[in-house]
């Protein structure tokens, strides 16, 4: 690269790069067609809420319907699932609020094709009085059929509710093929993955 040559252009509508290709648009939005298809580690990734409390069953696994989405770069995301178009690695994580306290076991999974892949957090004790869970692991997409959702589940007697502080979001790890070791993995991916 020389000290002459060009490699973006500003003007009113965002920056550009010597390609021509829209980088950032002048609102600041950048969406998976500004960073570029088919790379695995600039996208698609997706934050989302829940936009109000949401009941849980005793002993019932359920699906946490995330239907806020605070961004998702290539549409991937609807109602909690994640369908990624890209395959490669990514890092999945959720915080699980509960309203009140919950002094009893719970379980918060990270589901792939509508199967347990790992549990992000969970706890057999009856006495910890708990308000919130959060964990993280990474797992391989395919780009085109798997997706992923997280569920929760709790022996309280009851329903419990989680609250719209419960959130989980999902990015594209480029180069990682390992699966963080504090969680108890359900299956493993080859380390050659």
């Amino acid at each position: 690269l020389s000290s002459s040559q060009t490699v973006a252009t500003i003007n009113a509508s965002g920056i550009y790069a010597n390609t021509g290709n829209l980088l950032i648009a002048a609102n600041g939005t950048i969406t998976q067609s500004y960073i570029g298809q088919g790379v695995v580690g600039t996208g698609p990734v997706f934050r989302a809420i829940l936009p109000s409390n949401q009941t849980i069953s005793s002993n019932v696994a359920t699906k946490v319907t995330f239907t806020n989405e605070t961004y998702d770069t290539n549409n991937n995301a609807s109602s909690g699932t994640f369908t990624p178009t890209v395959a490669g690695y990514y890092m999945v994580g959720s915080t699980i609020a509960w309203s009140g306290d919950i002094t009893a076991s719970f379980t918060v999974g990270l589901y792939k094709n509508g199967s347990i892949f790992s549990y992000l957090n969970s706890t057999a004790s009856t006495t910890t009085v708990v308000h919130a869970a959060s964990g993280t692991d990474i797992v391989y997409c395919n780009g085109t059929t798997d997706y992923l959702e997280i569920y929760v589940s709790h022996s309280y007697p009851g329903n419990k509710y989680l609250t719209s502080a419960t959130e989980t979001f999902v990015f594209a790890d480029r180069k990682s093929t390992r699966l963080n070791s504090s969680h108890t993995d359900i299956s493993r991916m080859p380390s050659s993955a």
